[in-house]
């Protein structure tokens, strides 16, 4: 049975400060320092970056879990919420 990757793994995934080689930028019309700098998956740049960071889990009973991380200008985390609810199996037509 495959496991699945951890919250935490998943933090540190949407974590990741380093930017896409030059050759993968795309060319959106930005300049390139800001395609560098919009490439990773968090991103700190003058005065634009990341602030939050939002994980969602539904367990197959219908479990869920959100958690929300905001973060600081220097990469730190702020705050958090976490958020516990079910989500009914029953559709609604």
């Amino acid at each position: 049975m495959t496991r699945l990757p951890s919250e935490e793994d998943f933090v540190h995934l949407l974590g990741d400060p380093i930017p896409a080689p030059d050759e993968h930028l795309p060319a959106t019309g930005v300049s390139p320092d800001w395609e560098r700098w919009l490439s990773p998956a968090f991103i700190r740049a003058p005065g634009y970056g990341t602030r939050c960071t939002t994980l969602l889990s539904v367990r197959s009973d219908g479990s869920t879990r959100l958690r929300e991380l905001t973060w600081q200008d220097d990469g730190r985390i702020s705050s958090e919420v976490i958020h516990r609810f079910t989500i009914s199996r029953k559709t609604v037509c």
